[in-house]
């Protein structure tokens, strides 16, 4: 048995054995990412299943107003697209599928929210934590792992575009960011 297929090793162990087994190219691949903004039928011809992250395919089933994705169609272009991601690898590595998250979980009929940058207006830290937990639960629903989500920053000018993506830890009771982050649990 190879090591890194060994459960018995350390994470650390299996992948060192796995990094010196891979090529430059598969390293370079790992590390890339591929978004397509069409799901419809050229997306497998053009998907290159190699790349190790991936924009969800889920994230553009919604494109089509007059066409509702329920979530178990999203749930099962996610697992096609880790499946054939997986047999693309030699080495059987899944691609970490990602998606956005800023007002929600974005695809088919998942709850829309206000911009972070306003929710944090509310200076309700308790809203903002039920919000994220709600939308950590939508994502791992359809098989999403990874979301761009809100960033907590002292919005000092809201011109660089970004700020409606950020969170600003400054209220009333100026409490520091540090005291407002925390991790969300993993949803299996």
């Amino acid at each position: 048995m190879e090591k890194f297929r060994d459960t018995a090793l350390s994470p650390e162990e299996r992948a060192k054995d796995l990094l010196h087994r891979m090529t430059p190219e598969e390293k370079i691949y790992q590390l890339s990412a591929q978004m397509l903004f069409d799901h419809e039928e050229e997306y497998r011809e053009k998907r290159d299943f190699r790349h190790g992250n991936y924009r969800n395919p889920g994230h553009f089933m919604h494109r089509d107003p007059a066409k509702k994705t329920t979530p178990s169609e999203v749930a099962h272009a996610v697992n096609e697209d880790v499946r054939n991601g997986i047999a693309a690898s030699r080495f059987g590595i899944p691609p970490l599928e990602n998606g956005e998250a800023l007002h929600g979980a974005q695809w088919g009929m998942a709850t829309v929210f206000p911009q972070p940058i306003a929710m944090a207006s509310t200076f309700d830290p308790e809203l903002m934590e039920e919000t994220a937990d709600l939308i950590g639960q939508e994502c791992a629903a359809v098989g999403v792992r990874q979301v761009f989500a809100p960033v907590i920053t002292v919005v000092r000018s809201v011109t660089p575009g970004t700020a409606a993506s950020c969170v600003s830890p400054r209220s009333s009771d100026q409490r520091s960011a540090a005291e407002r982050v925390r991790v969300l649990p993993t949803y299996a």
